[in-house]
C-alpha cells in the first residue's frame, strides 16, 4: 500500500503553524473586550425601549389616520372634480370656438367700417372742394360788389353835385 500525503499525520510543527495562522485570523482578546464594551448594557437597552411609543400611543396615532370610509369619500370628491374639470375643458373649447367666430366677425365688421369710412372721407373731400370753390367765388363776388358799391357811391356824389348846380 502506498502512503499518500493525505494519509500522513501532521507533525507538531505543522500543527503549530496552523494554530498561529488561525490565531492571527481571530480577533485579539483586547479587540474582543473593546467590542463587547461598545455593546449596550441591559440598562441602556431598557432606557431605549422606554423611549419607544407604547401600544396606546400607537393606537391614538393610528386613529388619526384616514379610514377606508374617508378614502372612499375622498375618491368620490376626486372623481367629481375630474368630471368638473372635463366639463370645464369642454366649456373652454366652446368658448375658444366662439371667440374665434367673434374675431372673424370683428375682422369683417372692421373691413366694412373701413370701406364706409373711406366713402365718407371721399364725400367729405368732395364737399370740402366745393366749399373752397364757393369761398373763392364769394371772395370774388365781394370784391366785385365793393367795386360796384364804390362806383355807385362815386356816381351818387356826382349826381348830387349836378343836382345842386342845376337847382
Amino acid at each position: 500500500m502506498d502512503k499518500t500525503k493525505s494519509d500522513e499525520s501532521a507533525t507538531k510543527k505543522e500543527l503549530e503553524q496552523v494554530k498561529d495562522e488561525l490565531l492571527a485570523k481571530l480577533v485579539s482578546k483586547d479587540e474582543f473586550n473593546q467590542t463587547v464594551a461598545k455593546l449596550a448594557t441591559k440598562e441602556e437597552l431598557k432606557q431605549e425601549v422606554a423611549k419607544l411609543a407604547t401600544k396606546e400611543e400607537l393606537k391614538r396615532e393610528v386613529a388619526k389616520l384616514a379610514t377606508k370610509k374617508d378614502l372612499k369619500k375622498l375618491q368620490k370628491t376626486v372623481d367629481q372634480h375630474s368630471v368638473d374639470i372635463a366639463e370645464l375643458k369642454t366649456d373652454m373649447k366652446v368658448v375658444k370656438w366662439e371667440l374665434s367666430e367673434l374675431r372673424d366677425e370683428v375682422r369683417v365688421n372692421k373691413k366694412e367700417h373701413d370701406q364706409r369710412f373711406d366713402r365718407v372721407m371721399q364725400s367729405l373731400d368732395g364737399i370740402s372742394g366745393q366749399l373752397i370753390d364757393i369761398k373763392t367765388e364769394m371772395a370774388a363776388m365781394n370784391y366785385t360788389f365793393r367795386q360796384h358799391e364804390e362806383r355807385l357811391d362815386d356816381h351818387e356824389v356826382r349826381i348830387t353835385n349836378l343836382e345842386e348846380k342845376s337847382a
